[in-house]
């Protein structure tokens, strides 16, 4: 949290155990940070189970939906959910892309 704290350099009170944790803050502190051998060329995390098998060589994250369902408070057990609800394919001019949602 102190690092993420002064990277901001807001002035505000680094948080601590206890604490609400700042909204968006999840993206740093509830990360799964994959080591450079566990990436593909694309730069993304190879595929593990999670994410179908694609055709694709390439991928990039276009957006997302977050829910928050109360307060994430610092040193508390969360759980942490993620889904593909679909995938639709298009053509565009570099050729075949797919949309997951």
């Amino acid at each position: 949290m102190r690092a993420l704290a002064a990277l901001f350099d807001d002035g505000l009170p680094v948080p601590s155990d206890g604490d609400p944790l700042p909204p968006l803050w999840h993206w740093a502190a509830l990360a799964r940070w994959a080591s450079s051998s566990q990436t593909g060329s694309d730069g993304h995390p190879h595929r593990d189970g999670f994410l179908p098998p694609g055709i694709l060589p390439r991928r990039m994250f276009a957006g997302g939906e977050i829910r928050y369902h109360g307060d994430c408070i610092i040193g508390s057990t969360v759980r942490r959910e993620s889904r593909v609800a679909s995938i639709t394919e298009k053509q565009g001019r570099s050729g075949l892309l797919q949309w997951w949602r």
